[in-house]
């Protein structure tokens, strides 16, 4: 049952938006910084902010934003704890501010929409430490303001964008987690077309979420529905918005593989590439998000998508084994050991070795990506290749 909680609570703060302001001025000016912290211009939001801090005192969205604003710089480099202490007295500045509009009448979607997403930010990083209880104790948070944003959410496409999250996940996430389901009675029903129908609006409207309604629509379509091309058409137009965003970048080149567009993909990581390697020095040292926003984190994709692409296409293994090579190296020089992405690179070294005939050190491959703590999602092909060889695999679904 926790991890629900967390899954539908704080899911909304990957790519968490702006208040739902109820000052339409404000929202004016705000819409220009969201737009710098997702194109992560960490410096030029937060002169800005401060700013509009001076102007609009009182106002809870200057503090959750600048929260926001150190998220992002956090999440590019996983360097997650740097930043924690100054997002949770941020947040704990937006509750205190938030608490004058309770009773507002006139600021009921703003009062409800910081809460409701100021607590899910604090659960995804209470997440991050490792702190179940911390996570889920501060999803439970949210969940009185649920009621109040679903019954606004025609007002906005902001808040249809948190309604059509939870309509979508309150039934794929128990139909998924079977032992969730007695539980979803004290629960708002879910709806999976009524969710996708909320979230494609909030995706179509010019607002201050559109960043995350594609986001997650093209999670959904990629993952769970397996719809490629409508993955590949919302991750394209999240990566158009935001240009400056590596990591919708990576995750644009992700859907492209996941849909065949192979030769796409590749200049696409070629692009990253070459801007990354003109940092100096990449083959040794850690690049995090307050010197760059192509980091090591960043490319631990970067070169793993690069090995699918020769993999999956050319049929160069060589080439797709040296770039397995790099990725699994900008995992260990980042000190990554919890990410799915070292369990993968495993599984596809191991497809090389075995393609190469080195049937021996294929199978240690295989066996060191079931021994990862994150082999969850590669754990049944894995066992199934150390049994026989697999001289052949698809592009993954």
């Amino acid at each position: 049952f926790q991890f629900f909680l967390v899954s539908i609570f704080f899911s909304a703060c990957q790519v968490l938006q702006a208040q739902v302001l109820d000052n339409p001025a404000l929202q004016t000016q705000i819409q220009p910084i969201v737009n710098s912290i997702y194109n992560l211009n960490h410096l030029q939001a937060s002169q800005a902010l401060q700013q509009l801090h001076s102007q609009y005192p009182a106002d809870p969205a200057i503090p959750l934003l600048k929260a926001l604003n150190r998220f992002w710089q956090a999440e590019l480099s996983r360097k997650h704890g740097q930043y924690h202490p100054y997002i949770y007295r941020q947040l704990e500045e937006a509750f205190d501010k938030n608490a004058a509009f309770e009773t507002n009448p006139g600021a009921r979607r703003s009062y409800h929409f910081v809460e409701f997403m100021g607590h899910a930010l604090e659960s995804r990083l209470k997440y991050f430490e490792e702190s179940d209880w911390g996570a889920v104790n501060a999803a439970r948070k949210v969940l009185s303001h649920l009621d109040p944003v679903i019954e606004l959410a025609d007002s906005s496409p902001e808040l249809s964008l948190i309604a059509g999250l939870y309509h979508y996940y309150a039934v794929s996430y128990p139909r998924d987690k079977t032992y969730l389901k007695p539980f979803m009675a004290f629960f708002p029903e879910g709806s999976i077309s009524q969710g996708l129908v909320e979230l494609s609006y909030a995706a179509r409207q010019p607002n201050i979420g559109q960043a995350q309604a594609l986001y997650y629509l093209t999670d959904i379509y990629q993952f769970e529905s397996h719809e490629p091309h409508k993955a590949i058409e919302n991750a394209q137009t999240l990566h158009t918005l935001f240009p400056g965003n590596t990591w919708f970048h990576a995750d644009y080149i992700r859907a492209l593989i996941r849909g065949r567009r192979l030769s796409q993909a590749k200049e696409e990581c070629l692009i990253i590439d070459k801007a990354f390697r003109q940092l100096g020095r990449t083959e040794d040292r850690v690049i995090y998000s307050t010197e760059s926003r192509y980091t090591s984190q960043l490319m631990m994709r970067i070169y793993h998508y690069l090995g699918q692409v020769f993999y999956h296409g050319s049929g160069d293994v060589r080439t797709a084994q040296s770039y397995f090579d790099l990725s699994m190296n900008m995992i260990t020089i980042s000190n990554m050991q919890r990410n799915e992405y070292a369990a993968y690179t495993y599984f596809y070294q191991g497809l090389c070795q075995d393609k190469l005939g080195n049937r021996t050190r294929a199978r240690g491959l295989y066996q060191q990506a079931l021994d990862h703590p994150d082999a969850s999602s590669i754990e049944d092909a894995a066992h199934a290749c150390v049994n026989q060889p697999c001289i052949s695999w698809p592009i993954p679904r």
